[in-house]
């Protein structure tokens, strides 16, 4: 088995990943700004650069756990998540602030979450 995705999902997911998060940022009262720690499952080079674009954020320092994880370990789906989580908690300059996960899916789903060091 072999999956084959279209050349427009870095097109046409991060603009979704972005409104996914701006939701969840805007129900729970903070900003882009707010955000110590960012997670985004790394599709690819494309999707993680034109999610940092989307959100207004320097792909290689804000998404430095995503893009360590697809370095290391190429593109695992959503499974880069938890891969990239854990690549953060290692590092102890982390321990603070919010931090704000995407994953995307099947079918172009979009999940989102927020939590909080301390």
């Amino acid at each position: 088995m072999k999956v084959v995705l279209s050349r427009d999902v870095p097109k046409v997911v991060p603009p979704w990943v972005g409104q996914v998060v701006q939701r969840l940022l805007e129900r729970n009262g903070l900003r882009v700004e707010n955000i110590s720690n960012w997670i985004v499952h790394s599709g690819g080079v494309a999707i993680l650069d034109q999610v940092a674009g989307q959100l207004g954020l320097d792909s290689a320092h804000d998404l430095r756990y995503s893009w360590k994880a697809l370095h290391e370990y190429g593109n695992v789906s959503s499974a880069t998540v938890g891969i990239a989580a854990q690549l953060m908690h290692r590092d102890p300059t982390t321990h603070q602030g919010y931090v704000v996960g995407v994953a995307m899916g099947a079918g172009a789903q979009i999940a989102a979450c927020l939590a909080k060091y301390g």
